[in-house]
């Protein structure tokens, strides 16, 4: 905190003489003067004042004021101005002088650390402003490959998208097939069942078929062998042309009447093992020798035979169509 010196009122070696009353003049070697806040001086005799110093009215200002008794007890405010310029100007300049100093002081510190931390910071945004470009280089180029990444994910996808409508299809064409193959399995194995039955059916009838045409070798070997009545050959009319039958002759006669059978060939030209296409060689019936006015069948074959229609000449002699035996009906397919 800084002290004032205050200047002794009643000293006059001092040069302080100028301190009079604004009134009278009179000095403070004769009167007490007091100084109002007005910054006026007056003695007490001018104010009409004894001893009380409350609402007094400054005689130059004429307005109500307060006054302080000029000595060494004033305030540090109205002290100051009874002070020697000189010296309160010398002590100020040295205080001034070293707060020039002082503030300079730092003042320099502080530019010199400014000045470093701008440098550091010039240089560090420059070198951020080579890292920015190296960064914006390097952004775009992975949005470049960002972009053909995405390009190439859209081709996977719409490939993958492709391969499974294609799976799809195949699974399906695979489950239809795997239906197919099941189906044809079924017909194949209805087809040898059916086969087979008719195997088993026509090798049956081929057994009633021999048995009936043996059983009718016998019969007619039987009347043939019949003795014949004795006739006057004499009384027969004979010429030269005529000729005698012989025995060749009667057994040519008797051979056309049966045609000779042969057995079925069940292991050749057979499809699903009944016969088929090419199978020329089933129950080969010859007939040889027939009289003209005997009668001609038509027999039925299968849709399969390279001939759609056989013709066999059948005896008009339906006399044994009776003993024949009644063929069971086909197998259900």
């Amino acid at each position: 905190m800084c002290t004032y010196t205050i200047i002794d009122p009643y000293d006059m070696s001092n040069k302080m003489n100028w301190v009079r009353c604004n009134s009278c003049a009179s000095s403070t070697s004769v009167v007490s003067l007091y100084m109002t806040d007005c910054g006026h001086i007056f003695c007490l005799n001018c104010l009409n004042k004894d001893g009380k110093l409350n609402n007094v009215i400054c005689l130059t200002c004429k307005k109500e004021t307060k006054v302080e008794e000029i000595n060494g007890k004033m305030s540090q405010e109205k002290a100051l101005f009874f002070k020697d310029p000189e010296k309160t100007l010398e002590k100020f300049m040295k205080k001034f002088y070293t707060m020039k100093k002082f503030q300079n002081y730092h003042s320099e510190v502080s530019i010199k650390i400014l000045s470093e931390k701008c440098n550091k910071a010039s240089n560090f945004i420059k070198e951020n402003v080579d890292r920015r470009k190296d960064m914006e280089s390097k952004y775009h180029k992975l949005a470049r490959l960002v972009k053909q990444q995405s390009e190439a994910l859209k081709q996977k996808e719409n490939e993958t998208s492709l391969l499974k409508n294609k799976v799809g299809e195949l699974v399906e064409s695979v489950s239809r097939r795997e239906k197919h193959q099941k189906i044809l399995e079924e017909k194949l194995k209805r087809a040898q069942s059916f086969t087979q039955k008719r195997q088993n059916h026509y090798r049956g009838n081929d057994d009633k078929a021999d048995s009936y045409i043996l059983k009718r070798r016998i019969e007619d070997d039987n009347i043939n062998f019949k003795p014949k009545p004795k006739y006057d050959v004499s009384q027969l009319p004979f010429s030269s042309s005529d000729k005698l039958p012989t025995s060749k002759d009667s057994r040519d006669s008797k051979k056309s009447k049966y045609p000779a059978l042969k057995k079925r060939s069940y292991d050749e030209n057979l499809f699903f093992n009944f016969s088929g296409i090419g199978d020329e060689t089933e129950c080969e019936n010859m007939f040889l020798n027939l009289e003209k006015s005997q009668g001609d069948c038509i027999q039925r074959v299968t849709s399969t035979q390279k001939s759609p229609l056989l013709t066999h000449p059948m005896l008009l002699d339906i006399s044994g169509v009776s003993s024949i035996p009644y063929y069971e009906s086909l197998p259900d397919r």
